[in-house]
């Protein structure tokens, strides 16, 4: 049985991790991990990777859950569903007017 490629961003980096994600994309890797780093919020990156790069799994691992009480990282999960899947929908459902 053999497992996915899957595409790791760098602990420390600046504004490409959004093309990172776009080349991951492009080479046809499914998923991209996105851990706690020092320059953006996991939970905020992935909304945009996510938004910006439709067709590219966006996972939070790891996620400090030390740092985030359940409540903060339920929004941030939920967040990050409603503002991706509102751009770029399901085939069987409509599109959001304006995006």
């Amino acid at each position: 049985m053999s497992q996915p490629i899957e595409a790791v961003l760098p602990f420390r980096l600046d504004d490409e991790a959004l093309d990172i994600a776009f080349e991951a994309r492009s080479a046809g890797l499914g998923t991209l991990w996105i851990g706690e780093m020092g320059i953006f919020d996991a939970i905020a990156l992935a909304s945009a990777i996510g938004h910006g790069t439709p067709g590219l799994r966006a996972e939070d691992r790891p996620l400090a859950i030390g740092v985030r009480s359940p409540v903060s990282i339920a929004l941030g999960a939920s967040s990050v569903a409603t503002l991706t899947a509102s751009c770029h929908p399901p085939p069987t459902t409509r599109a959001v007017e304006g995006c």
